[in-house]
């Protein structure tokens, strides 16, 4: 369970690496895409908490369909009652990014206590030394990109954001595979390159 939990980390860090690398051309691309720029940082939250959510949801069927399958009904109420308590008090003050932030704090709150339960209830280990690495590298990359935007501010825009994604997303794959953080990735990595 933690190696599915240590690929779906990847592969959603990757999905998520490509949309943030390009988010200024996605809006580019939209119809009355300058309406919906002031949303990046909005994106950004949400992509955050989806990463955390595909990363960790693996977990939640464990818990549901074990003897402890009541606490799920536990876990749905702190995940309502915190949603409305963060909406409350975000909103007000930071608009569409204070509902962003609010839904990904109350996500965080509930796989926190869903990872926490099934840890304990079911002795399943949730982390391996792999989680620990893809973070690791996933925080490399996004650095990449910072230095990148600093150093070669003609590759930010436009179609030339691709280019700064593919040289990223490259190492990045490239450093996973020789990490060996994922057998199944570096399977689909040994095909691809055949």
């Amino acid at each position: 369970m933690a190696q599915a939990s240590n690929n779906l980390l990847l592969v959603g860090g990757f999905i998520f690496l490509f949309i943030w690398l390009n988010i200024d051309l996605i809006f580019d691309i939209l119809p009355n895409g300058a309406t919906y720029a002031p949303a990046k940082y909005t994106v950004l939250l949400l992509g955050l908490g989806q990463l955390m959510v595909g990363t960790f949801g693996i977990f939640l069927p464990a818990l549901n369909y074990s003897r402890f399958y009541a606490f799920s009904l536990l876990n749905s109420l702190v995940l309502t009652v915190s949603a409305l308590l963060l909406n409350n008090a975000l909103i007000p003050h930071w608009g569409m990014d204070g509902a962003a932030l609010a839904t990904v704090l109350s996500d965080v709150l509930y796989y926190i206590l869903v990872v926490v339960i099934t840890c304990v209830s079911l002795h399943i280990q949730p982390f391996r030394r792999e989680h620990f690495v893809s973070l690791l590298l996933l925080a490399l990359l996004f650095a990449g990109n910072h230095l990148w935007l600093h150093f070669l501010p003609a590759f930010t825009t436009g179609w030339l954001s691709l280019v700064r994604f593919a040289v990223i997303a490259i190492l990045g794959l490239a450093a996973a595979y020789k990490l060996k953080l994922s057998p199944e990735i570096n399977e689909i990595l040994r095909r691809v390159r055949i």
